[in-house]
């Protein structure tokens, strides 16, 4: 019987999957953090992890790096931070891909989806009459290409853009911030933090250059991405993090150079931030979340949007390097 880790803060989240795994013939344990979940991977013969990413005082991307070292399959679940402002899960998935995961579903969970790929990484064929049990009805699917589990999409919404300032908004409709609002921006992080901006717009480089340094970043800018990589020269300081353009007419595309990135060792762990001004359709920002990227910020997206989730990253990334230093890894 092949056996499946669960680490997840939602005890509603461990019990739907314990549920759901228990009933298609899967041992299943479950951890409420990520230390219970590495206690568990060290003294257990896992074959499969299942894990949250955001959960209070912990992270999930230890357990998946962990489960990379052990050459164990795993899968990172997300529901993001809700509300206006906040970050949908698939902004994580970048760098969830990037310290080990080798699947990733946001929440609500499509259980259907998510039981065939654990079927697909357990090599487990899914034949008629051997179908995957939904935990509702207890009833077996007879399409194997869907299982049982046939659960309505959440119906994807946006806030009223009205209520926000966009980046433009905020410096050229509204060229100034009071003290209040600048002392709110600044960045938690203890140490100031330097951002590389790479867009072929200068007028997007002033707009976002003027929010993070107003924020309390120390920023440099690059019109094209062959100066990202004058400045990324090896023996030169890195940045924490790089908000790129994916679209440039005339020189080497945000895609190739992500790849080059991600190619390097000095620069593999760099988080970078698509800027798309082409596209705010979900499925191409989850196209190029799979490439590599920490997140995807729309260039009309309101200014407390592009901070939250420059936080986020920031915070991840330190969170994961923290980790690291605490269990003596060193990025190969």
């Amino acid at each position: 019987m092949k056996k499946i880790l669960v680490v997840d803060d939602d005890l509603s989240i461990r019990n739907l999957l314990n549920k759901l795994l228990r009933q298609n013939n899967f041992e299943v344990l479950t951890a409420a953090d990520s230390e219970e979940g590495l206690e568990i991977m060290a003294k257990h013969e896992i074959e499969l992890v299942i894990t949250d990413i955001l959960m209070p005082n912990t992270i999930g991307l230890a357990v998946s790096h962990e489960a990379e070292k052990r050459k164990i399959p795993a899968i990172v679940i997300s529901g993001g931070i809700p509300g206006a402002g906040g970050i949908k899960p698939e902004e994580y998935f970048g760098v969830a891909k990037r310290t080990g995961a080798v699947a990733t579903f946001a929440k609500p969970l499509a259980l259907n989806k998510l039981l065939e790929k654990i079927f697909e990484l357990l090599k487990i064929e899914i034949i008629a009459g051997q179908t995957p049990i939904c935990p509702v009805t207890g009833n077996a699917s007879t399409d194997s290409a869907t299982s049982a589990l046939n659960y309505k999409k959440e119906k994807i919404t946006t806030e009223n853009k009205g209520q926000y300032e966009t980046v433009t908004d905020l410096f050229f409709a509204n060229n100034h911030t009071n003290s209040r609002q600048s002392k709110e921006s600044e960045p938690e992080q203890a140490e100031k933090k330097t951002i590389f901006i790479v867009d072929d717009d200068q007028q997007v480089l002033d707009v976002m250059s003027k929010l993070l340094v107003m924020s309390g970043y120390d920023v440099e800018i690059f019109g094209g991405t062959n100066r990202l990589l004058s400045a990324l020269n090896p023996g030169n300081t890195l940045p924490d993090l790089i908000l790129l353009d994916r679209f440039f007419p005339t020189t080497r595309s945000g895609e190739n150079t992500l790849r080059m990135l991600l190619g390097r060792k000095d620069t593999k762990l760099v988080p970078v931030v698509y800027l798309s001004g082409q596209s705010e359709d979900p499925q191409d920002h989850a196209d190029w979340l799979n490439e590599g990227v920490a997140a995807v910020l729309a260039k009309s997206s309101p200014q407390s949007f592009v901070l939250a989730t420059i936080k986020a990253v920031l915070r991840t990334v330190d969170k994961t390097k923290e980790w690291a230093r605490n269990h003596k890894i060193t990025s190969a």
